[in-house]
């Protein structure tokens, strides 16, 4: 009851100060002027399919005589060359996390020992390293995009850029997901890893000793462009917790500093929950589709946007690291032309996983469904093309998007012209 009242009062207080804004500023927004967070506060129905049987898998048709006759004696071998001693718990595990891996990079099963730690990752807080991780262009291991001064990894040295390609003995591969990836180096607080990463700038692999840590997650930084009436708001990732600091720090820069204008830097962001997408571009889309799921079999869910939404001039920088839930968004804006989309080809993620929770704890994540954007278009390969294509600055290619004073930044720099046009 206590949240309850407490967000109806800053609802009615932020309502005041925006209305009070639109009259003193004259900037024009659609119908009524609705603050953020009220055109972000709304119901998502989850997606719901009609219940199936579980059934137990039919070798007879399914597999041939010979393939079946292969697997007998791989394991009779096995069991009766090898040195060591048969764990048949570890085989079936093997087995299962083999049979997943066949589908696409998504679809996997997630041990008990990992899957807690990935549930973990939508919330606020979790207990790691300190790195927000990408895929690096061999797909292989996870490229470090950048480190949480909070976290311990920074005060080991990790550094943007650096790939981590070892966890403890295990060597990093194509078929390991970005999440099963920090489902390994996260763990217990107070506990340590050893992870090996390749730093290319200095063409050499090191070794680091971290302890993990309780981690606070920012997702959401704002500030206004020195001198002029645009503000700069990064989000790194994609999460319920998300939303609210996205609200927090849109009305701060509307209501205190002046902001007519907005830079959305999605540069560098992995994605992350599809809902949280879904509720921020509800909060700018008027009316009309958002997204569209769906699966193999005809089946389709459409997710469409509300009466209530703000209107500003908005230029979404996007670049190879933005994928899946920052595609699905800029997607959606561009295709109602309410961003110009400024930087490079976007990484093409254009499906999403249902996770299912088994009951020793373990998790199995299947790719189950496409994301349509709302032209019925989908984005798995393919990406978002940029309204205005804009290349790094030579020499900062490999420069982060945390790291990038803005006389060094060609893109927000781009960014910061078409909005001083308007």
């Amino acid at each position: 009851m206590k949240k309850i009242l407490i967000k109806k009062t800053i609802t009615i207080l932020i309502m005041l100060a925006v209305t009070s804004f639109s009259l003193l500023t004259g900037c024009v927004f659609l119908k009524d002027f609705t603050p953020i967070d009220r055109a972000i506060a709304r119901r998502i129905t989850t997606v719901t399919l009609p219940e199936a049987s579980p059934q137990n898998v039919k070798l007879e048709g399914e597999f041939t005589e010979e393939q079946l006759e292969k697997f007998n004696e791989v394991y009779n071998l096995l069991l009766k060359m090898s040195i060591y001693d048969i764990d048949h718990e570890k085989m079936m595990e093997a087995i299962i996390a083999g049979m997943s891996s066949v589908f696409d990079a998504y679809t996997m099963y997630v041990p008990e020992e990992h899957a807690q730690s990935i549930r973990e990752s939508s919330s606020g807080e979790y207990k790691g390293i300190g790195v927000t991780i990408v895929t690096p262009e061999d797909g292989i291991g996870a490229e470090v995009v950048s480190v949480n001064p909070t976290g311990d990894a920074y005060v080991k040295g990790v550094k943007p850029g650096d790939i981590i390609i070892k966890v403890e003995d295990m060597e990093l591969t194509k078929s390991m997901s970005l999440e099963y990836i920090a489902s390994m180096v996260k763990g217990e607080e107070g506990t340590y890893v050893n992870i090996t990463i390749w730093r290319p700038s200095e063409e050499k692999e090191i070794q680091f000793n971290i302890m993990r840590m309780l981690i606070n997650t920012i997702e959401v930084t704002g500030k206004m462009i020195e001198g002029t009436d645009i503000g700069h708001v990064y989000i790194s990732s994609f999460s319920a917790d998300m939303l609210d600091e996205f609200v927090d720090i849109f009305n701060d820069l509307v209501l205190k500093q002046g902001m007519k204008k907005l830079v959305l830097d999605l540069r560098d962001n992995p994605g992350g929950d599809f809902y949280a997408a879904v509720s921020l571009a509800d909060a700018f889309i008027e009316e009309g589709v958002i997204t569209t799921l769906a699966d193999g079999t005809g089946y389709e869910e459409e997710y469409t946007s509300d009466s209530y939404a703000v209107s500003i001039p908005t230029v979404i920088l996007v670049n190879e690291n933005s994928a899946s839930a920052s595609e699905l968004f800029s997607g959606a804006m561009k295709h109602y032309g309410l961003a110009t989309i400024v930087g490079t080809q976007t990484f093409g993620k254009g499906v999403a996983q249902s996770i299912y929770d088994l009951d020793d704890g373990s998790q199995l994540r299947v790719t189950s469904y496409q994301f349509l954007l709302p032209d019925d278009t989908c984005i798995d390969g393919i990406g978002i093309t940029p309204d205005v294509e804009v290349l790094p600055f030579e020499g900062y290619e490999d420069a982060y998007v945390d790291s990038l004073e803005l006389e060094h930044d060609a893109q927000l720099q781009k960014a910061i012209e078409i909005l001083e046009s308007k």
